[in-house]
């Protein structure tokens, strides 16, 4: 009796020992899956930034295989409202504007509206405040026939929908509006007009300005 017992004890001991080592490998494996679907996650969110629940991507490459970077995003305010997460990315960041408005490097404006409505009417208004606000009665006469080509494909924004502002070297302005391309407008002076909303001497937004050059 004490012999079949005895025999019967290596099966036992060698089934605990086996059962020991499979769990121990299931918790191993428990433990590089969560590792690995947690650092998949981080990776996603650390190649995007998040504002106001508005997420740009760190890097984009546009249809002609240009990859841009964003160079800083912020929120443009009217009063105490929110009216639209605004990104600009550019072919290298850079804090300083003379790289920013080369016209040989592409860059890209993204306007990402969180406001329920913005009529079509106050955006034209506003392009026409920041253009004047920055150049001279000379200078906007030269930019007055395509800046109302570039207002006539402006549109009533509702939240979420954006408005993306493309400069290509070889091309000019490409504007699109609720993802939709709307026009094309020639000259690198165009997109730094554009641009001098935003960065210029007498900016819409002091704050905006500093976020968009990656100093705030």
């Amino acid at each position: 009796m004490f012999e079949l017992s005895y025999h019967g004890f290596y099966p036992y001991c060698e089934a605990k020992v086996l059962r020991s080592i499979v769990n121990r490998k299931c918790k191993l494996l428990k433990i590089k899956i969560f590792v690995l679907i947690f650092g998949f996650f981080w990776g996603l969110s650390s190649h995007a930034r998040s504002l106001l629940n508005v997420e740009l991507a760190e890097r984009i490459q546009r249809s002609d295989g240009q990859e841009l970077v964003l160079n800083g995003m912020g929120v443009r305010k009217k009063f105490f409202f929110n009216i639209y997460i605004c990104g600009l990315y550019v072919s290298e960041t850079t804090g300083e504007k003379p790289a920013i408005y080369d016209p040989a490097k592409a860059k890209r404006i993204l306007m990402h509206f969180v406001y329920k409505s913005v009529d079509k009417n106050k955006l034209s208004d506003g392009w026409q405040e920041g253009f004047a606000a920055n150049h001279s009665e000379q200078e906007s006469q030269k930019l007055a026939k395509r800046l109302e080509q570039f207002n006539q494909v402006m549109e009533t924004m509702q939240a979420g929908e954006q408005i993306v502002l493309d400069y290509y070297p070889a091309k000019g302005t490409v504007v699109s509006v609720k993802g939709q391309e709307k026009t094309v407008i020639e000259g690198g002076d165009f997109f730094n007009a554009l641009l001098d909303v935003w960065l210029g001497d007498k900016p819409i937004s002091s704050q905006l300005k500093a976020q968009l050059l990656g100093k705030s």
